[in-house]
Formats: C-alpha cells, structure tokens, sequence
C-alpha cells in the first residue's frame, strides 16, 4: 500500500541521523506550512499564491492516497505527494521547513529510495514535477531524485520522472 513508511538509517555528517517517509497528518501539514522555507514561499508567489493563505490548499493535497511526510528523527521536516489528473499523469508537490537542510543527505536519499520503490509498484505511472522555484539548488536536487527537465515556460519548468527525453 501507499502508506507504508520506509526507515533509511544513514550517517550524514559525522551525525547518526534517521530520516523517514511515511504517512502525514494535518497537523503535522499544518506545522511544515506555519515554518516553511524561504524558497518555499518564494515559490509560491511565482504561481501566484499567497504563502500565508496556502495552507487549504495542502490540507486538500493530503487527501491523495499517495501524500507523505518526511521526517528527521521524526519531526516533519517536508511533505510531498503526488495527485493523478484527468490525464492519468501524477503531479507532485513538495514544501519543506528549514530543517529539511540540516536532514539533507539523509532526507534526500529517502525520498530517492522512496521514489523508486513506489514508482516500482506502478510501472505505468507518469510522474511529473511543475516548479516555479528560482532557487540556484533545484534542478540539480530534481536531477538527483530522478527528474529530468523537458520544458520551461516563463519561470516555471516541467520535469518528468526518469525520463529520457531530456531537452
């Protein structure tokens, strides 16, 4: 099932750190949207939404069968997830705290675990990613995770999970 928590124990900086994916809840949303990261809410003013009055619109994306937190020694530090559309493709979402850099290897080797065993479980899913980010980091870090650029409109690029078609 979608929610099972995968625990990848890794050692990051000399420091003995646990980072985990697993089910979310609203509380747990709600503290990652009220100490969101400055790249965060940069973000989202280049979609055109309003930081402060997002938080509706998580607590909606928490509804998907495939939302899930990630947690540093279990705190919420991030939460991400995926929603099918009309045309059968996932999209995903991502918002994290500014803990979620100090849980950054540990973190991100989670979430590239994760991906690769949920994408794994259904092979025929198409993943996208959808940024407005500016931040200098980003498409690097989606290249890690498995994403591949395959168009820029504006500020906002599109990725697509472990394509290879990239442009």
């Amino acid at each position: 099932s979608a929610s099972r928590s995968f625990v990848i124990p890794l050692t990051a900086d000399g420091e003995d750190r646990m980072a985990t994916v697993g089910p979310i809840d609203a509380q747990q949303v709600a503290y990652i949207h009220a100490h969101m990261w400055q790249r965060g809410r940069d973000e989202l003013m280049n979609f055109g939404m309003d930081p402060e009055k997002a938080l509706p619109f998580y607590l909606e994306r928490n509804l998907s069968p495939f939302s899930f937190g990630v947690f540093d020694e279990g705190k919420p530090v991030a939460f991400m997830g995926a929603r099918q559309r009309v045309d059968g493709a996932y999209y995903t979402w991502f918002l994290a705290t500014d803990d979620f850099v100090k849980a950054g290897l540990v973190a991100t080797l989670a979430i590239k675990r994760f991906l690769v065993k949920i994408m794994a479980e259904h092979k025929d899913a198409r993943l996208f990613l959808i940024s407005a980010s500016e931040h200098p980091d980003a498409e690097r870090w989606f290249g890690l995770l498995g994403f591949r650029h395959i168009a820029t409109t504006g500020v906002v690029r599109t990725f697509k999970y472990g394509a290879t078609d990239v442009r």
